[in-house]
C-alpha cells in the first residue's frame, strides 16, 4: 500500500510542477506580450486560449502516432527528441521575440 501513496503522492507533484511551471510562464509573458511588444491585451489572451485548444488536438494525435511508431529506437523515444528540440526552437522565439517581431516589421 505505501508503494501505491508513494506513487500517487509523485504523480501529484509532478503536475503541481506542470501547473507552477505555467503559472510562472503567465506570470512573464503576459506583461511581455502587453507591454514589450504592444500587443493588446485581447490578443495576449488569445495567445494563452491557443496552446489548449492545440493540445487538444495534438497530444491525442501524437500518443496515437506514438503508440503505433515501429522505429528501432523504440516508440517515444523519436517524439521525444523530435518533440524536445521543437520545444528548444519554440523558447528561442520567445526569447528572441522583439527583435524577430521588429525585423518582421510587427514592432
Amino acid at each position: 500500500m505505501a508503494v501505491g501513496r508513494l506513487r500517487r503522492a509523485c504523480l501529484l507533484l509532478t503536475g503541481a510542477a506542470v501547473e507552477f511551471g505555467w503559472a510562472a510562464g503567465e506570470t512573464v509573458m503576459i506583461p511581455h506580450l502587453v507591454g514589450g511588444l504592444n500587443l493588446s491585451a485581447t490578443i495576449a489572451g488569445l495567445v494563452y486560449v491557443i496552446n489548449p485548444c492545440i493540445g487538444l488536438v495534438a497530444q491525442p494525435a501524437v500518443g496515437h502516432a506514438s503508440d503505433r511508431c515501429t522505429s528501432r529506437f523504440g516508440r517515444r523515444r523519436p517524439f521525444l527528441l523530435f518533440l524536445g528540440l521543437l520545444a528548444v526552437v519554440g523558447l528561442q522565439v520567445v526569447a528572441w521575440s522583439h527583435e524577430l517581431a521588429g525585423r518582421l516589421g510587427w514592432g
